[in-house]
């Protein structure tokens, strides 16, 4: 089974990859403590709808505790 077959019922990020411009199309997450959506990537600041670094903590907020988004 592929990825597009596994996230085929999630809502996944709409933002774009920096510098290919290529969809993100990463699982979106959501942080507990003030709401904010976004995905995560493997290094920061590599998609325009992300909303958690690397290491899964918020930028918006500095929280480490978020959750799948559905």
């Amino acid at each position: 089974m592929g990825y597009q077959e596994l996230v085929a019922d999630q809502t996944l990020c709409t933002g774009e990859r920096k510098g290919s411009k290529l969809p993100c199309r990463g699982s979106l997450y959501k942080c507990v403590a003030c709401g904010t959506t976004g995905c995560r990537q493997t290094q920061n600041d590599g998609c325009t709808g992300q909303a958690f670094s690397a290491g899964g903590t918020c930028l918006k907020c500095g929280a480490r505790n978020s959750v799948l988004a559905s």
